[in-house]
């Protein structure tokens, strides 16, 4: 499903706040008190300046009315004091924040831990744009929450309360008016959520799709400019931009409408604040100093009310975002660990055997592979043929568990895949691709991987196999950093440099999934003859796209439709199978520059 058509979320399955808060919990619980300070200090701070009011109310009708300049040295003592514990409180609120910039980055350490644990099926379905959305977006959004906006909530919403109460104990009437006259705001504010959820989730969404967009845009740049193909991908992020600028317009035209409101009612009830308060005045019925501080309070809910509009704008994004980084840790790798996991045999060659295998790609329903039963001896080497569609790459990844069956089972070395711990299973069978990724890192750094107690000695042994003399003639050998992707070496390098990635850690079964498909024959057929040499014993299974990679193979099956039709030689299967001949040929006419692809 592409992103651009993903539909949003209904809000009604949108889990509570209090579940999301505890989901997070084990992320907040060490900074428990850095959460708590923030909010604690701002309402302190809030609770003195409602006092100051009452304060300066005694001294209009105290001292100032009765000329008692002695009096007022003890009131400018009070207000003095009060500033100073004002002042302080402000500086404690200021102390957490460093704790928080580190709680967002355990929070996105964890979250992209847990993201790579996540299958190759996730991602597929997702897109890279939906993980950067979530670890940039999502995890900045929610430390904006904590250390903003949820202090400022708790900050305003007090404020409210307390100020009502103090209008209605010094004029319970024109109190009572005035909190009976704003609780249309908070029928308001809860449509206002309602709406600015679904309006912020598409937003979301459509920054997903545009993020996804950017990045293929540049990983393809070279497609792109060779085949004219540039405004193709124009067009699909002039869409993804549009997509993601009406949104952006619709969550600030929500707030607009809201924020108005909550800055323009208000004001409405000021004509009955002072019509209602003047009347007691001339009556008597209230002092002049009461009427000062009961217009003072009045004005103070302005503020609470103005910053409730923005503050739920923003805090209604930090939930958002909280409920999306909640429900991506609760979603469940589509490969796991087994309960009780089995050891694969400690020493000796492993056989792999398919039973019975099924395999579909969720959601879509269609049988990629149906009853594959396919035995590879320990030691040998297997070729898998099929045309284009028939399930060869599928196939090959359930070997290395990057995909589950769906029916059946893999067993290797008698064990099944399932039941083996991932780790374990992934020492024991080394994959590469056609797609030979390298990162932007050294060329020793991409062999590694981070793998620990590897020698050079190691490194130059799967470098002559693998036909990899080029390293050394590179700048800084194998310290040389490659560009992104590794682009800045050809395609044989970099997929000779993938094989060697592979290799590198000793593994006893090896699954291929046409990683040669860059070299020409001659190099194919060397590396193929060093490696039987360096590596016997090994199992091989290796996906094949054209004749000369199936010839080096002991055995070849042949995959048509999902399904194993015919195994044995290729010498065998090329005067016996005319469906074997037909693979042949056409991936001989499909693909004719393969011959003479450029080997270095």
């Amino acid at each position: 499903m592409s992103l651009l058509t993903v539909p949003p979320d209904n809000p009604s399955n949108q889990p509570s706040r209090a579940r999301v808060f505890l989901r997070l919990w084990p992320w907040w619980r060490p900074y428990w008190w850095a959460l708590a300070l923030m909010p604690t200090a701002d309402v302190m701070a809030l609770v003195i300046r409602t006092i100051i009011p009452f304060v300066v109310a005694g001294m209009i009708d105290g001292p100032i009315a009765k000329g008692d300049h002695a009096g007022l040295w003890s009131y400018g003592g009070i207000l003095l004091l009060l500033a100073v514990a004002q002042t302080l409180f402000f500086v404690l609120r200021f102390f957490p924040p460093p704790a928080i910039i580190n709680l967002e980055m355990a929070l996105r350490r964890d979250l992209y831990h847990h993201v790579q644990r996540l299958s190759p099926l996730y991602h597929d379905r997702h897109g890279s744009g939906v993980a950067l959305s979530h670890l940039i977006g999502d995890v900045g959004q929610i430390a904006v929450g904590l250390h903003q906006i949820l202090p400022q909530l708790a900050s305003a919403a007090t404020a409210l309360v307390l100020t009502a109460a103090m209008l209605i104990l010094i004029h319970p009437v024109l109190g009572l008016v005035v909190v009976i006259g704003l609780v249309p705001l908070g029928f308001a504010t809860v449509i206002f959520q309602k709406l600015f959820y679904r309006a912020a989730d598409e937003a979301r969404e459509s920054d997903a799709a545009l993020a996804t967009s950017v990045e293929e845009s540049a990983l393809a740049i070279r497609v792109l400019k060779a085949l004219g193909g540039g405004s193709f991908m124009t067009d699909r992020f002039d869409l993804a931009a549009r997509r993601s600028r009406n949104a952006e317009i619709e969550k600030i035209r929500l707030n607009s409408i809201v924020s108005a409101i909550l800055a323009g009612y208000p004001i409405a009830l000021l004509a009955v604040v002072i019509g209602g308060g003047s009347i007691s005045v001339a009556q008597g019925t209230v002092s002049v100093g009461a009427f000062v501080a009961f217009t003072t309070f009045y004005f103070r809910v302005l503020g609470p009310v103005n910053l409730m509009g923005n503050t739920l704008f923003q805090f209604q994004l930090s939930m958002n975002a909280m409920t999306r980084v909640a429900d991506l840790l609760d979603t469940q790798s589509d490969i796991a660990d087994p309960a009780v996991p089995r050891m694969l045999p400690a020493s000796g060659a492993l056989d792999v055997r398919f039973e019975n295998v099924s395999f579909s790609y969720p959601g879509t329903g269609a049988e990629v592979l149906a009853g594959v039963d396919l035995t590879i001896r320990a030691g040998e080497t297997i070729a898998i043929v099929g045309s284009t569609g028939s399930g060869k790459s599928a196939l090959a990844n359930l070997v290395g568990r990057l995909a589950d069956v769906t029916g059946g089972r893999v067993l290797v070395g008698g064990v099944d895949v399932r039941d083996v711990e991932i780790d374990a299973l992934r020492r024991a069978v080394g994959m590469a691709f056609e797609d030979a990724l390298l990162f932007s890192v050294s060329v020793r750094e991409n062999l590694t991987l981070g793998r620990e107690g590897i020698k050079d000695d190691d490194i130059a042994t799967v470098l002559a196999v693998t036909q990899s003399g080029f390293v050394a003639d590179l700048p800084n050998g194998l310290d040389t950093v490659v560009g992104e992707r590794g682009l800045t070496l050809s395609g044989g390098q970099r997929q000779r440099l993938a094989l060697a990635r592979a290799l590198l850690g000793r593994p006893r079964v090896l699954v291929l999934d046409d990683p040669m498909s860059a070299l020409d024959v001659r190099t194919e057929e060397a590396l193929e003859r060093a490696f039987r040499q360096a590596f016997k014993g090994v199992t091989t299974l290796f996906v094949a796209r054209r004749p000369s990679t199936a010839m080096l193979a002991d055995r070849v099956a042949l995959l048509e439709e999902g399904r194993i039709v015919a195994v044995g030689t290729h010498d065998e299967l090329l005067a016996n199978s005319a469906a074997y001949r037909r693979v042949l040929i056409a991936a001989t006419d499909a693909r004719p520059a393969a011959e003479i692809a450029d080997a270095d």
